[in-house]
Formats: structure tokens, sequence, C-alpha cells
């Protein structure tokens, strides 16, 4: 019944599917082609939209004002729209599904709530945008090939955190229950005092996500360098999640257990190298600081926090002698 209520509608490249300060009425599903989330303003791209994705639901729940716009990135567009004066009709015959939607609204609301109680930024806000951050979770390898229900619903369980210069956000040795996701600002990764910065995490950038799945300790201290503000995702919430939806938890946890045993390799190799009396701390080959250190080689600067965590594990530790050849002339690269 729903389905037959769904319109075609095709845009051209550049062409506004959604524009910022008009009344959310309708909900697109990506059929073909690629939209964007962009600022105005500055011409900030926060999100893309491929086929199979979809966006500005809020419309069918609240009438709200549209905060960002939302325009055709590829030469064609097609899309189905669905309409909340459509919706609302349909929901008149289906009372169950009515109050499905009707929680739905409900945890929305209390979403937006927490991000206007926290008092964001322009830029920040387009950024915690629950269709924005939905796409943002598609980055962590673990839940790249995860059905958009529940990216949906990972999103709905994210806590807003902030964190002020100097916090510390977390703490080397402590057992970790939770990942993060920089939204706004920067962390670094230091020495446990604080006083040796071995890399920094940029805003759109995440860290932590190897305690979803185990207990193990954090590897690194991560602190604010400047205000920031975070998304923050417990192993509890994660979980919950999971629990009805079993076929994904599997494959999920086959995944983890493949990056983990990367990890523990790596690890291994970390702690002896740290066992050595020249060196000084075991900080400097964490993910996190490799993973920054792979930004900065030209052909990995605008590949994905995802890819570059996940090549970061794959990189093996050597140390050399003084003197030693690291590389040697007419040998095959």
């Amino acid at each position: 019944m729903l389905a037959l209520k769904l319109r075609p509608v095709q845009f051209r490249q550049h062409e506004l599917i959604i524009k910022k300060g008009d009344i959310a009425q309708e909900l697109y599903f990506v059929v073909r082609g690629v939209a964007e989330v962009f600022g105005e303003e500055d011409g900030k791209v926060y999100a893309q939209f491929q086929p199979g994705s979809f966006f500005g639901e809020v419309g069918l729940l609240h009438e709200v004002k549209r905060t960002a716009s939302v325009r055709a990135v590829t030469s064609v567009i097609n899309v189905f729209r669905l309409t909340k004066e459509d919706l609302d009709e349909v929901l008149k015959e289906y009372p169950e599904i009515n109050e499905k939607i009707k929680e739905e609204a409900r945890q929305r609301f209390r979403f937006n709530e927490l991000r206007e109680k926290a008092k964001l930024e322009k830029d920040t806000a387009v950024q915690t945008e629950l269709e924005v951050v939905r796409e943002m979770l598609k980055n962590v390898p673990l839940f790249k090939n995860g059905p958009v229900g529940f990216l949906h619903e990972l999103a709905l369980s994210l806590k807003l955190n902030s964190a002020k210069p100097d916090d510390e956000i977390i703490k080397k040795g402590d057992i970790g229950q939770s990942m993060f996701f920089v939204m706004e600002g920067i962390a670094d990764v230091t020495s446990e005092d604080g006083k040796v910065l071995y890399a920094e995490i940029p805003s759109n950038s995440f860290f932590g996500e190897v305690a979803l799945f185990y207990d193990v300790p954090r590897t690194a201290s991560v602190r604010a360098r400047t205000r920031c503000t975070l998304f923050e995702l417990s192993k509890d919430a994660l979980h919950h999640v999971l629990s009805h939806n079993a076929d994904l938890k599997s494959a999920m946890e086959v995944t983890a257990a493949e990056n983990f045993k990367l990890f523990q390799s790596r690890q291994a190799a970390v702690e002896k190298i740290g066992k050595r009396s020249e060196a000084k701390s075991t900080e400097a080959f964490s993910v996190e600081v490799i993973t920054d250190r792979l930004k900065k080689v030209p052909i990995f600067s605008h590949c994905d926090d995802g890819f570059l965590r996940t090549l970061a594990l794959t990189t093996s530790i050597h140390v050399f002698k003084l003197g030693d050849l690291v590389v040697r002339k007419g040998d095959t690269s």
C-alpha cells in the first residue's frame, strides 16, 4: 500500500532536492545516482547519499524547517519521494504501524533535544544531523556492510559528549568500553602525562573501536587539544542493537575477530620493542598514530578513516640498528 504512494522524481546535477529553511514534508529514497548534504554558505560537503540510502525522514515525523540543503551530485539522480500527506493517509488503516512511527518520532525528538542542549556551532549542528551521522557510521569497517535500518538504530544510540581543552577522553591502560567519533575540534594522542604529542585526531575521525568486542587495555591516551564535540558508542548500546539481528551480529563478530588478530600481532611486536632499553614509549606505534602518519602520504591523503585504520593494522614493526640498511639500491621495492 505504501509503495504505491512513492513517486519517482529525477534531479539534474547541482539541482536542489532539499533547501535549507524550507518546511520538511517529504522523505527521499535514492534509486540511482548520488546526492550530498552541503553548507550553502561555504559549500562544505557533510555526507553523500548513495543508491539504497534515504534522507529527509524528519519531514514525516515533525513539521520543522530543514537545517541543511541536499543537491544532486551526479549528472542525473533518480529518487522515490514519499510525502507526509500520503503517509498519514495510509497510516489511518494501520494503527499498529502508526504507533511504531510515533515511537520513532519520540526517539528522534530526544536525539535532537540533546543536540539543542549542547548549543552546537552551526557547522557542527549539520554534522550531527541523524542522516549525516548514519552515513558517517559507514566509514567504520565493522559497520560498512550493515543495512540502513541497523545504522539508523545505531545512530540513535549514540551519546553526545563535549570535552574542554586538555580533558582526557581515554586513558592508556584503562579497559575500553566504547568508541568515539570526533564531530568538532581536534584531539591528540599523547603520553600518559600529556606532555608528549604523538598524533592528532581531527574532526570526522574515530578511535577506540576495538573496545566494542574485546576487553583490552587502551594502547594510548587521547586528550582534547581544542573544545571537542564527540559521539560515543558504548559496547552495551551496540550489542543491544545487534540483539535482534543474529546474522549481522555473527558477521560482525567474524570481522572483529580478524581485526583483533591483527591488533594482537601488532601489540605483541610493540610490547617486544617496549622491553628494549632504548624504547622510551609504545604510544608512537598505536593504530591512531600510524593512521595519522598514513594520512600524510600523498597516495593515501584522500582515503577515508576506516580504510586507513584497517591499513594501519596491517603494518609491521621493524627495528634497525645504527648503520643498518633500510632500503638497498637496485632491490625490487
